[in-house]
């Protein structure tokens, strides 16, 4: 997880021993003016709690070009309803994890800090719980699974982009044996976010089957990722 710019601020001095309790009361003012940005999982993961395919997804419920939840024209989370969240269960580890912000140090160490109250926020603090025990109120840790294991395609991506220099015929035939058209890392970007069509490209190619649980879909989408990166 990334320090965002409203996370510069904080004081990452917390674990999961630390004193921490808060009691949300469903106000929905942490639902307002935020972005959320969406990991692979968590796309997916709403994606079928909704019905309907990643693309599908990505043309309704995010930003151009990004995987940004879309806000409505004032301001509020596209899936704000009257009752509070529309999609609660299958919410985002950001959301899941408020007040509390998250970073991994270079060592895989989880470091955790106290965001200060919205003025307006109805929800109270206190320190008779742990921070532990919030995440567990919280249902987080399949996020944190996934997450991690996402996390060597980013570094991967990240390598690609600081060492691709320029597109050669070979690799350029086989990115589009692989279905994927373009051979630039930019090209990439789409299929990290669109897991269904990543997906069913992949199986088809390899004539492997079709997974549809979502551990599995997950387990096909990164082997599909990193296959490509590789031809890069």
């Amino acid at each position: 997880m990334t320090l965002k710019d409203d996370q510069l601020s904080l004081v990452f001095d917390l674990d999961r021993k630390s004193p921490f309790f808060f009691k949300c009361q469903k106000c929905s003012v942490c639902c307002n003016n935020r972005t959320i940005k969406l990991e692979p999982y968590e796309l997916l993961r709403i994606s079928r709690n909704l019905g309907i395919s990643t693309k599908e997804f990505l043309k309704t419920y995010v930003e151009d070009k990004s995987p940004i939840l879309c806000n409505k024209p004032n301001g509020e989370c596209i899936f704000l309803a009257s009752n509070g969240c529309g999609i609660h269960s299958h919410r985002p580890l950001v959301c899941r994890l408020y007040p509390l912000g998250l970073i991994w140090d270079s060592e895989g160490k989880e470091r955790f800090s106290s965001m200060p109250p919205h003025p307006d926020c109805l929800g109270f603090y206190s320190d008779e719980g742990t921070v532990e025990a919030y995440l567990e109120s919280q249902g987080v840790e399949l996020y944190f699974y996934f997450e991690k294991k996402y996390s060597p395609i980013y570094q991967k991506i990240a390598a690609k982009f600081l060492s691709f220099r320029k597109q050669t015929l070979e690799a350029h035939h086989a990115w589009k044996l692989e279905g994927l058209g373009d051979n630039s890392v930019t090209a990439l970007l789409p299929h990290l976010f669109d897991i269904d069509t990543t997906v069913t490209a992949f199986c088809q190619k390899h004539r492997i089957e079709l997974p549809v649980d979502l551990d599995e879909i997950v387990e096909a989408h990164i082997q599909a990722l990193s296959v490509w990166l590789d031809i890069l």
